[in-house]
């Protein structure tokens, strides 16, 4: 996949200029034809609440209600805080004075107590072992395993219950595997259930192996080989209040946490941390429902270093829960896997710089699918959401806040949404604080975009290359009701793209390092259909097309287009201040006002095309500069009012502002 090295402008070039260049005083239409512009609509947050249970609600800097997960001290060993309580508690059942759980009401009870022998199973005189207990009971008995330790697999019968005394003092640590398994507990039949124990394999063996049905309740799986819990070949698991942790990689990319492959997996409350070879997969037609879980600190060992994976027609939903704490990305989709998400939070994914875990908090790939609802992406380095090449994502009421800039191939990158597949659909969107460019687009055959905002991109200027709020190269689409503020670099930048923008804001837009560029709509080849747009204070130019570019605005007001930032100093000679800037372009403007330009309202150059119709041009230096020699000035002054302006229309040379440089692609 490609990934732009971020939006870079060519320093401007002088043109020279003819102060006796004579003036065109246009006579003003009687009407004031701003009079009647439509404000654009302005976008619908995204809804991130009702909040989960144990969640909390917190406003972010913008006014903005997030649900923040439980957090607090570290809990103490054998409690865990699960994401739906901010208490620590108990896995599973807490731990009583007696050395088995209660018999379930009904069920045969078998006993087991580590180190008997010569047992009937009976509480009096127990078995020494779990497996010759499910080898021996009746059906449907309930095994009551004691506290201590047990160094056995176990092949969990179907119809039968193994319970603990509690995860904290019920181990299983099989040393040797079930017969033609790699596993230390094995379940291929149906109606088998694991409650209130910890499974700590030793050496070479795995965690738990489900081909049949199997429920857990309360289990710790600890430093299991390989595999942690694997189901597959038509396996069906549940499970509640489930930890798995420390898994080891003995085979290469392997160490994982749940793997599900041709099966399905439900889980409620878990805990997966410390597994190299992701904390989540499915694959291979493999389902997993996940609600309230907490993924961190895993897949260092794979490719992308994803923690939590879809892939291989593989289906994985992810529902209120955390992903959290590593070098690497945080959901991942790939090879026909399909991402659900709902009121999910990834955060703090640093980048390694490595070429193999370059951090995302969302990537999808090689076709792909991402649905969410209420993601959120904060605190992470490189790339906020990605979608590469045969990607599709559909999302909804989106968050992401806080993408740091890393160098990559030595230009500082940090985009809050890339996206290069074939269908990108957006509706409620926030970007905030993404130090270099909040979105952008590449080569996608259809984008829609409705409702977003981005705030505070491109804040890091120490580098060459100019950030953008929303960038868009040779794709197709539409943005609906769309505010970028407080930005760096440019507001909109489009090359070769077909644009429909409607309901746009755009306002104080700042210089990078250079102190150049801070331009409202850039617009390189290709078209815009713009209507109902504001920009406020934009810095250097408005609205600049360039390059064959053919735009087309209605309904468009451009107030207080500001100087560059060095015109007082290192650019004097090129101050800018343009409103709208037609170079070896078309524009096309009517029914909009442009108000306190601090140079010229338009200016057309370089065999542009620019026609005025039904306007306003109020308080610039120069109401519209013509310097296409040979140019019909009835163009730029039919029903358009110009007024206290120095000069209403100029065919005097000023200087012209240079396109940006194209986006160059490098590979991920």
């Amino acid at each position: 996949m490609r990934a732009p090295a971020v939006v870079g402008f060519v320093m401007l070039l002088g043109c020279g200029g003819d102060d006796d260049a004579s003036a065109v005083d246009a006579g003003a239409p009687p009407l004031d034809a701003g009079s009647s512009i439509a404000e654009p609509a302005r976008p619908a947050t995204p809804t991130l609440l009702p909040c989960p249970s144990g969640w909390t609600v917190r406003a972010d800097a913008d006014g903005l209600e997030v649900c923040d997960p439980p957090s607090g001290d570290p809990c103490t060993p054998g409690l865990e805080r699960f994401m739906d309580d901010a208490e620590c508690v108990p896995v599973g059942d807490p731990c009583g004075a007696g050395e088995w759980a209660a018999p379930p009401p009904g069920a045969t009870a078998v006993y087991v107590r580590a180190g008997a022998s010569s047992g009937d199973g009976t509480q009096a005189r127990p078995y020494g072992s779990i497996q010759t207990a499910l080898d021996t009971a009746p059906p449907g008995a309930a095994i009551l395993v004691g506290k201590g330790t047990f160094d056995e697999p176990v092949d969990i019968l179907g119809g039968f219950s193994v319970t603990g005394a509690c995860a904290a003092e019920t181990v299983l640590a099989p040393s040797t595997t079930v017969r033609f398994s790699m596993f230390g507990v094995r379940a291929i039949e149906r109606g088998s259930r694991l409650a209130n124990v910890t499974i700590a394999p030793v050496g070479d063996v795995a965690g738990i192996e489900v081909r049949g049905e199997l429920d857990l309740r309360g289990v710790v799986v600890e430093g299991a080989a390989d595999e942690a819990i694997l189901v597959y070949e038509g396996g069906m698991l549940t499970a509640e209040a489930l930890v798995v942790r420390g898994s080891r990689e003995i085979l290469p990319l392997h160490g994982r946490g749940l793997s599900v492959a041709q099966g399905s997996a439900t889980v409620h409350r878990g805990i997966f941390e410390r597994c190299p070879g992701s904390g989540i997969l499915g694959s291979t037609g493999g389902s997993i429902i996940a609600t309230a879980i907490v993924v961190r600190n895993s897949g260092q060992s794979i490719p992308g270093a994803p923690q939590v994976i879809s892939q291989g027609l593989g289906v994985v939903e992810v529902r209120d829960s955390l992903v959290e704490d590593a070098e690497g990305s945080g959901l991942f989709a790939n090879e026909d896997g399909t991402l659900r998400v709902d009121q999910v939070l990834v955060r703090r994914m640093r980048d390694s710089g490595e070429p193999t875990r370059r951090s995302a908090g969302v990537l999808v790939k090689a076709r792909g699918r991402l649905e969410a609802r209420r993601l959120r992406v904060e605190d992470v380095d490189l790339l906020g959401v990605v979608g590469g090449q045969d990607a599709t994502a559909t999302i909804e009421d989106l968050y992401v806040s806080g993408v740091a800039a890393q160098p990559f191939e030595g230009v500082p990158v940090a985009i809050g949404l890339l996206y290069e597949g074939p269908d990108l659909v957006v509706r409620r969107a926030r970007f905030t604080d993404v130090e270099r460019v909040g979105v952008q687009i590449e080569d996608t055959s259809r984008f829609e975009i409705e409702d977003v905002e981005c705030l505070r991109s491109g804040n890091v200027v120490d580098s060459d290359s100019t950030p953008a709020g929303f960038a868009s190269l040779q794709s197709a689409g539409t943005i609906r009701r769309a505010r970028i503020a407080s930005g760096h670099g440019a507001g909109v930048l489009s090359i070769g793209t077909d644009l429909i923008l409607e309901d746009a804001s755009i306002e104080d837009m700042h210089a990078g390092r250079d102190g150049r560029f801070g331009r409202g709509i850039e617009v390189s080849g290709g078209t815009a259909s713009i209507t109902r747009l504001a920009i406020r204070r934009a810095r250097d130019v408005g609205i600049h097309a360039v390059a064959s570019a053919r735009l087309e605005l209605v309904s468009v007001r451009i107030a207080e287009t500001l100087p560059r930032d060095c015109s007082t100093t290192t650019c004097a000679d090129v101050p800018g201040g343009h409103a709208i800037a037609s170079i070896g372009a078309a524009i096309t403007a009517s029914g909009f006002t442009i108000d306190g330009a601090s140079l010229c309202g338009a200016i057309v150059a370089r065999g542009a095309g620019l026609d005025l119709v039904d306007g306003e041009i109020r308080g610039a230096a120069i109401g519209t500069c013509v310097q296409v020699d040979g140019y019909d000035v009835a163009r730029v002054t039919r029903d358009v009012l110009y007024v206290d302006n120095g000069v209403n229309v100029s065919t005097t040379t000023h200087e012209v502002p240079e396109p940006a440089d194209p986006l160059s692609g490098v590979d991920l």
